[in-house]
């Protein structure tokens, strides 16, 4: 009896930290909502205290149930391990079907979602004047297949198409190399069903294989590196032995830092945990700080001599000013009259209320570091920051509310999705921009899509619309992350704090939109192999 106390005494501390957060996180994204920033009551108090312990009794269920499926876990081999000998024979046999099972979908979508940023891209490549703003490789490759083929087939639709089987072949690599991970491991056959169903059936996912933006390849490449860890997280001397382990793992972590500039700051705050571990392990040590020397030496030969050769310019500073811009333009927005001139003639010398039509947009942040005039903060970036830093001390709370209100999708379940720069609301497009034109081949299977653009399943059905939201699948990482648990030496931890840190980047990005937060999805596939490595 004292046993059982015990184990439900320890469920419950693990259960107290993410409940905590959960909680946290639930209160400052429903006061986003209704109130625009922080509004403390007596109802905000109460309703943190309920719910703390709800989440407790409920992580505290789930780690139960979790444990009690371990102890049932049937232990005979998968028939997809039988019938597939060789794991590279199940790869390519798992790529076709996924192929296959996405034809539909294509046909839905034909010729395939020019959209986000991709016209922006076109452009620069068409001009000649790509920069460092978006990863010069998916840049290079997305203009290059539309103005090849558009130029010879005169056909803009054709080019948009060649761009989107180009991604679906990558992406069904990356869905692919998950299937071949768990054929590795001899996972049993429902994790197989499971990855193969959401890859080709969760509308989420799908939606953003034909989407023409890095966000989702990154998306795949997060999920395939994360679950390749797993490998090397339980037992890396045989890892480091398997000379294709580390020609994968130094592919997928160049891919991380390529597609993704803030990703980079996130591996680099986590490399010492990761170096602890590989010290502290029986692993072959020159094998692995060869392999770490290897990746680092490729990335800097890439990003240097490379892009700086096929490229006009690096990333705008504006573009880290996100948070800073935010804050400044919603004082100036919301308390012009009391603000002294000598404030607002600063604010008019650095913001241009002519470009982006003056819009101030609280949950993006376009508009604002887009009116930046760069050349004014070029030469004045004290004098910026100086009147970041004043008009903070006048209106603190405006400069958190702003944080809010800018990143609460990301860890509320019913936030308000905008993807636009004037505050146009979606959860993704479901269009082709110009001069493309969306001909769908299979408008049923459209109209299905089309409620994931920006209808009631996603944005007034609170009951279901959970079930897609970016905060969703945070939650579910950090619930997992203290399930697994684990020290720095065994390494599982060290996923968490990659993971934990990458989210924490987007959090000063423009705006908390769903591509962003689609590693996270992607990952879905991934944690029941995770869970099982921590039973065994």
């Amino acid at each position: 009896m004292n046993s059982f106390g015990n184990s439900i005494k320890n469920y419950i501390k693990r259960s107290i930290v993410p409940a905590i957060f959960i909680n946290l996180f639930l209160i400052l994204g429903f006061m986003a909502k209704k109130y625009n920033g922080m509004h403390i009551s007596i109802f905000i108090v109460c309703a943190f205290v309920g719910l703390f312990f709800l989440s407790t009794f409920i992580i505290s269920a789930l780690y139960v149930l979790l444990d009690m499926r371990h102890e049932k876990r049937e232990k005979k081999l998968s028939f997809l391990n039988v019938k597939f000998s060789k794991s590279w024979i199940y790869f390519l046999v798992s790529f076709a079907v996924i192929l296959v099972l996405w034809l539909p979908s294509l046909m839905a979508f034909y010729p395939g979602l020019y959209c986000y940023d991709a016209a922006w891209q076109y452009d620069t490549y068409v001009i000649g004047e790509v920069t460092e703003h978006h990863p010069v490789i998916h840049t290079y490759l997305l203009g290059f297949l539309i103005d090849t083929v558009h130029r010879l087939t005169g056909s803009f639709n054709k080019g948009i198409l060649a761009y989107t089987l180009a991604q679906m072949l990558i992406m069904g690599t990356g869905c692919a190399f998950i299937m071949y991970l768990l054929h590795r491991r001899k996972a049993p056959t429902w994790m197989h069903v499971f990855a193969l169903f959401f890859f080709v059936a969760f509308p989420p996912f799908v939606i953003f294989v034909f989407s023409a933006t890095k966000d989702s390849i990154f998306a795949i490449v997060i999920a395939d590196f994360i679950f390749l860890n797993l490998f090397l997280i339980e037992d890396k001397k045989a890892f480091f032995e398997k000379s294709a382990n580390i020609v994968h793992w130094i592919i997928l972590i160049l891919l991380v830092c390529i597609l993704r500039n803030n990703a980079i700051y996130a591996l680099l705050l986590t490399l010492p945990f990761f170096v602890c571990m590989l010290i502290k392990s029986d692993s072959d040590k020159k094998k692995a700080f060869t392999m770490i020397g290897l990746a680092i030496l490729i990335y800097v030969i890439y990003k240097y001599p490379i892009s700086e050769a096929v490229t006009v310019g690096g990333t705008s500073e504006a573009e880290m000013l996100s948070v800073p811009c935010q804050q400044i333009m919603r004082v100036y927005k919301y308390h012009n009259d009391e603000l002294a001139d000598e404030y607002k003639n600063q604010v008019e010398r650095f913001f241009d209320d002519k470009l982006w039509y003056g819009y101030y947009v609280p949950e993006i942040a376009d508009a604002t570091k887009g009116s930046l005039r760069k050349e004014v903060y070029k030469n004045e970036k004290s004098s910026f920051f100086s009147l970041w830093l004043d008009l903070f001390k006048l209106y603190p709370k405006e400069y958190f509310d702003s944080i809010l209100e800018n990143t609460y999708g990301f860890y509320y379940p019913w936030p308000h999705y905008i993807i636009y720069s004037y505050g146009g609301e979606g959860y993704t497009p479901i269009l082709v921009m110009q001069p493309g034109e969306l001909n769908s081949k299979f408008p049923a299977l459209l109209s299905v899509y089309k409620q994931f653009e920006n209808g009631p399943v996603v944005q007034k059905m609170p009951i279901i619309s959970w079930l897609f939201a970016p905060a969703t699948y945070m939650y579910i990482a950090l619930i997992l992350a203290f399930y697994i648990g684990g020290g720095v030496k065994k390494g599982y931890v060290i996923q968490f704090i990659f993971l934990g840190l990458l989210w924490l980047t987007y959090l000063l990005g423009p705006a908390a939109m769903v591509r962003y937060a689609l590693y996270l999805y992607a990952l879905v596939p991934v944690w029941p192999a995770y869970i099982q490595s921590k039973e065994s």
